[in-house]
């Protein structure tokens, strides 16, 4: 026996202390709830749950987010609706001032109504605001000046004319008595030259081609002066062509070919190729409808139509019969237009029995032969394009897949941001950026290759007008992933619905207001983009809804002819806020998915911490209970240890 080490103590103690500790902890975790209180207690798992705790407020914050989105959509959408309704009441306003019952002054109040109703729609687009941002009017921001065509490895349908329009000589633009069309995938847009004179400019022209065109295609000019028009579609269903009289059409091609003047039919099989001859090229918008009638075959003009009226089930038709009926429609025919020159030609006989031309007319339109696109191909190389017809402002970017490009004037400020930059400090012509593009980033772009259009390039920087060409480097349907984007014209904003950097949804609004509904123009002589109609031409009579100054003109209701014209104005703007409408539909039907999958996957992963950081509460209490137990004995057994040195005094005795 030992007296100086009592290690029946010190072992008795150490255990209890060990258990205390135990103890202490199981009283921790009951305490808190949490089986995790401290990284001591599991390292791994407190770095997973601290992971996932920062998803998990990331996942609620982003729900919260996804319904300020839907919150926003609400509020666009609602406006949308009220400016539905006034379009519909300013179509039903057309319909009543096109009516022959109608007098002048009637027509007047109708006009009244109409440019008060215009004006409110301003209003609602100029005024409407979420948290302080104008949603309705488009987008705001600096303006790249930038037209996109997407990575393709087809090509859109692109015309260029051949003469130099910045020769034309003072009046040369005075058009008002000629006529031009430009069809477009097949879709016809009327120019409207009435208002020309002999002070309209080169500028007056290409403005009125394009706001012909709208969104459906682009003209411009190349570095010659020539007009080059390009389609939005790609595709080997894209189609340019232009139609007109002969000084409209000479603006964009001096020289007429003769097989170019020709339109398709199809009569009970038999295709027939109807060739209006190089002498009639360019003179008129021709077409002809093949109809079907008792008696004898008739020609009959009505104003630029030309109806054939072919005998009921007759079996021989020739296609020399088709072209004399033709070539002897004298009476009534366009001036100028010499109809000897017409020939048809065609393989068989057409037999029209039991064919009833007069439930399907047969129309041939007598137009130049289209240029077309390029469908896309798997063996092509993707290419896209910006064209630039100005200098940039500060502040705006394009962008190349995930790269964006910036643009900048050091003699403002220097450049502190995370893109590209693009000093355009000195710069004043849109070549001359794009030549500072091309040096800076020819290949420094990961999978493409840029370079300027040699269409734009002058050589010199001194050209306003210029194309960068973006090239994916290798061929195939890959390139198509590349996204360009220059500046929206949409009302744009990212929300973050993600828990996670660039788990971002984009969200578009488009701009509502009545210039771009085409039911008011900043100057009459613009084109609503329906034929026959027009802009009221004795003053500004629509306000922009914030101001009393009246700064555009409304659609022109003033006759019976117009107001009819004016009616398909009115289901235009209504079919594009519909489409605006159903978009955003769309867009809250999508945000509400995504709110639902943000809520479960948040209350999964909170589920998968708690089973880590989370305590088992009963079996926690058991292990409290064992170790309460253990504490008790091991008090009780170290006071029996301490009492056995005690022992030793009896052999003192």
């Amino acid at each position: 026996m030992r007296i100086n080490h009592n290690i029946s103590a010190m072992n008795a103690h150490r255990l209890l202390n060990v258990n205390n500790a135990f103890a202490q902890k199981s009283l921790e975790k009951l305490s808190s709830g949490k089986r995790i209180n401290r990284a001591g207690d599991d390292a791994a798992g407190m770095a997973i749950t601290e992971k996932m705790r920062a998803q998990i407020n990331g996942l609620k914050i982003a729900s919260r987010n996804s319904l300020d989105g839907v919150s926003l959509v609400q509020t666009a959408e609602g406006a949308m609706a009220e400016i539905h309704s006034m379009l519909q009441r300013m179509r039903e306003l057309s319909v009543q001032a096109a009516n022959g019952t109608a007098a002048d002054s009637d027509r007047q109040a109708i006009q009244d109504e109409i440019n008060q109703l215009t004006s409110e729609v301003n209003r609602i687009a100029n005024g409407t605001e979420y948290n302080t941002r104008s949603i309705l009017k488009g987008n705001e921001g600096p303006n790249s000046h930038a037209l996109v065509h997407r990575m393709s490895t087809g090509k859109p349908a692109q015309y260029t004319g051949n003469v130099d329009l910045t020769s034309v000589s003072a009046g040369g633009f005075d058009l008002k008595s000629e006529q031009l069309s430009i069809w477009i995938d097949g879709e016809e847009k009327v120019v409207n030259l009435t208002q020309t004179n002999s002070s309209t400019t080169l500028d007056d022209f290409m403005e009125l081609v394009n706001d012909a065109l709208g969104d459906s295609a682009k003209a411009i000019l190349d570095k010659n002066g020539s007009v080059e028009i390009t389609t939005s579609s790609i595709g080997g269903l894209s189609k340019v062509e232009i139609d007109g009289s002969g000084a409209a059409v000479n603006l964009f091609n001096s020289v007429y070919d003769s097989t170019q003047a020709t339109g398709k039919a199809t009569l009970a099989g038999v295709d027939l190729t109807i060739n209006a001859g190089a002498d009639n090229k360019g003179k008129s918008d021709i077409t002809i409808k093949f109809t079907e009638g008792a008696g004898a075959e008739t020609a009959v003009w009505n104003d630029n139509v030309l109806t054939i009226t072919l005998e009921t089930d007759k079996a021989d038709y020739a296609t020399s019969d088709i072209e004399a009926l033709i070539q002897g429609a004298t009476t009534g025919a366009p001036a100028g237009l010499d109809m000897s020159k017409f020939t048809v030609t065609g393989a068989g006989t057409i037999d029209l029995s039991g064919i009833d031309l007069v439930a399907t007319p047969v129309e041939s339109k007598i137009i130049e032969n289209p240029t077309t696109g390029t469908a896309e191909n798997a063996t092509n190389t993707a290419e896209g394009s910006f064209y630039f017809d100005g200098v940039p402002e500060i502040g705006s970017t394009i962008k190349i897949g995930n790269e964006t490009i910036e643009f900048f004037d050091s003699s403002v400020a220097p450049y502190i941001g995370s893109n590209r930059p693009i000093d355009i400090s000195g710069k004043t012509t849109a070549e001359a950026v794009v030549d500072e593009i091309v040096n800076k980033f020819a290949t420094g772009i990961d999978g493409v290759t840029l370079s300027e259009d040699p269409k734009f390039d002058s050589g010199l920087g001194t050209s306003n007008n210029a194309r960068l060409i973006v090239k994916f480097n290798n061929p195939g349907f890959d390139g198509n992933l590349v996204y360009l984007e220059g500046t929206p014209d949409d009302f744009t904003t990212n929300l973050q619905v993600g828990a996670n950097t660039g788990q971002e949804f984009r969200l578009q609004i488009g701009d509502i207001r009545a210039k771009n509904l085409k039911i008011s123009a900043d100057n009459p002589t613009r084109n609503p983009g329906v034929k026959g109609a027009s802009y009221v031409k004795t003053g500004a009579t629509v306000t922009d809804g914030i101001s009393s100054s009246m700064v555009e003109y409304a659609i022109d209701v003033s006759t019976e002819e117009k107001a009819s014209a004016a009616i398909k104005v009115f289901d235009n703007a209504i079919v594009q806020i519909a489409s605006e409408r159903s978009k955003l539909g769309a867009t809250q039907n999508r945000l509400e998915h995504t709110i639902a999958n943000l809520d479960n996957t948040s209350e999964n992963l909170t589920a998968a911490m708690s089973r880590i950081e989370d305590t088992d509460m009963a079996l926690e209490m058991a292990n409290y209970q064992k170790l309460n137990v253990l504490q008790q004995a091991g008090v009780s057994m170290l006071a029996q240890a301490n009492q056995q040195p005690q022992a030793i005094l009896k052999l003192l005795g």
